[in-house]
């Protein structure tokens, strides 16, 4: 997957934060936490490479295991995170 930031605002009062979760089927999370604009600033690109597979039905990613139906769904599951300093 490719990602990339090209909005980013951070003030006293309040941040805009682009902080998610990326779930595999909505059973299996494959990123936790993901900040690209920690990672690697705003517009720059960033990849994250998650191998998985797919055997008998089953879905699987690392360790977890979720049933497979035929259809692959990608989820980016917004969380409340602020890093102001």
């Amino acid at each position: 997957m490719h990602f990339l930031v090209t909005f980013y605002l951070k003030t006293d009062l309040c941040c805009f934060m682009q902080v998610f979760d990326v779930v595999l089927n909505g059973q299996i999370t494959v990123v936790d936490g993901l900040d690209i604009f920690a990672k690697v600033g705003r517009g720059v690109a960033h990849d994250e490479i998650i191998p998985f597979s797919i055997h008998g039905g089953q879905l699987q990613c690392g360790s977890e295991i979720a049933p497979f139906t035929g259809r692959l769904v990608v989820e980016f599951v917004k969380v409340k995170f602020c890093n102001l300093t």
